[in-house]
């Protein structure tokens, strides 16, 4: 069983349907935590490889056990917020790197981390709470490391690395901060290479990758932390605010001085939380959900004319409302309308 799925059993449980053949391992996770079903299938692929169905066709997350204590994870999220169930009393290195989309995660310290793409967060901090993500869609690659399973193990290939995972936590202060930054070189291509790896079943080749990586985070600037990717509560809380605004109410015009008034704060701040939590400045935001609120109305209603879908997302010239539609889709309402029918 791997290590990330006993960290997790405190609240996941898995229901594996018809799936026959499952490791004694997991069968007895399963009977332990039947009682805290939260919709969740664990599905295992080899000894060594599991796959974590979320709720709702939500995503998944590709768990391949490489040493004792020492799991790497591929994760798929097609939701907008999942579950963190990270135990306080595990001691754990987390490496987590964005492969595409963007994920907030709220941190043991009260802080709210914003991960972007081709950016890497290394520590030892928890989540608590749940991860949310901004787009509804998300790629990554996690490396959950148990530093006293590790300590404790016997794994002849994690002894022979120049640097332990023990080491780097000490080495750059990672019980005490979080590094993290954008990726770059040989670290980088050494990310992308294990990204490309995510459906291997090549055991060797995926724990040669990871401990390459280690190598490479060893020797990277253990000083680059950048802080623009940090929101306290209240920050992060005007930030989704200004969102829920905008998304209740596509017909509203406010300015973001209007906005920002509202919510009691200055446009100049609001923007600032704004662009560090979504990525996106509030003008774009607005418009990108207005035209992805447009297709869905298109589609789900196909009697409705283009310009009362324009009307419904907040525009009543309808010439402005088909090029911004074009713009964001590369086709006309209408072409949209009759392609997805098609």
């Amino acid at each position: 069983m791997p290590d990330v799925l006993q960290l997790h059993q405190s609240a996941l449980a898995p229901s594996v349907g018809t799936i026959k053949q499952l490791s004694p391992a997991t069968k007895k996770w399963q009977q332990q935590n039947l009682d805290a079903d939260i919709g969740l299938r664990i599905i295992p692929i080899d000894d060594s490889i599991s796959s974590m169905q979320f709720p709702n066709d939500g995503g998944s997350m590709r768990i391949v056990h490489l040493f004792e204590g020492f799991d790497l994870c591929f994760n798929q999220v097609d939701s907008c917020v999942l579950p963190a169930v990270m135990p306080s009393n595990s001691h754990i290195l987390l490496v987590n790197y964005c492969v595409e989309g963007r994920c907030e995660t709220n941190l043991d310290t009260g802080m709210h981390l914003f991960m972007e793409p081709d950016h890497i967060a290394i520590g030892t901090q928890y989540a608590s709470g749940q991860f949310t993500y901004p787009s509804g869609h998300y790629q990554g690659i996690e490396l959950f490391i148990d530093l006293d399973k590790v300590a404790a193990g016997t794994s002849t290939a994690l002894s022979t690395l120049a640097v332990s995972p023990a080491d780097l936590v000490e080495r750059m202060s990672l019980d005490d901060e979080l590094f993290i930054h954008s990726v770059s070189g040989s670290l980088e291509a050494t990310l992308r290479q294990i990204w490309a790896l995510r459906s291997s079943t090549n055991l060797d080749r995926l724990r040669l990758m990871a401990l390459l990586l280690l190598v490479e985070i060893e020797q990277s600037n253990k000083n680059a932390e950048e802080h623009s990717h940090y929101l306290t509560s209240v920050q992060a809380r005007l930030a989704h605010d200004a969102a829920r605004i905008i998304r209740n109410d596509l017909t509203n015009k406010d300015p973001i001085a209007r906005i920002a008034e509202k919510l009691q704060t200055s446009p100049t701040s609001l923007k600032d939380y704004f662009k560090r939590a979504y990525g996106e400045n509030i003008s774009d935001y607005r418009r990108r959900i207005r035209m992805e609120a447009a297709a869905d109305l298109l589609l789900s209603d196909r009697g409705m004319r283009v310009s009362d879908v324009a009307l419904n997302v907040g525009y009543e010239n309808q010439s402005k409302f088909a090029a911004a539609f074009k713009r964001r889709h590369n086709m006309s309402p209408l072409e949209y309308r009759r392609e997805q029918a098609g």
